[in-house]
């Protein structure tokens, strides 16, 4: 493995009650979203409903981390009508 390239994606911590992590991931300003030192958190239903069994289960998973500067249905306009713009399992 390349460490050095490696991102790690993860559930969202909540350990440090200091760092108001719920809180500010439920903000709409991307600058509160801002808040690993380069990981990858998202919500623990997304990620123990689809990104868990998808990587444990041994089948070759490939992982897009898109940027957000752009909508997605822009980035992929492909999705049209197959995507609404939200990603919620619960969290």
């Amino acid at each position: 493995m390349h460490y050095d390239a490696a991102v790690s994606m993860h559930r969202l911590l909540t350990s440090n009650p200091a760092e108001r992590r719920l809180e500010r991931r439920a903000s709409p300003r991307v600058q509160d979203n801002r808040i690993s030192s380069g990981c990858i958190n998202v919500p623990i239903g997304f990620f123990d409903a689809l990104v868990c069994p998808s990587v444990t289960s041994g089948a070759k998973v490939i992982v897009y981390v898109l940027l957000d500067k752009r909508p997605l249905l822009a980035v992929i306009p492909g999705l049209h009508g197959q995507y609404n713009g939200v990603a919620k399992l619960g969290s």
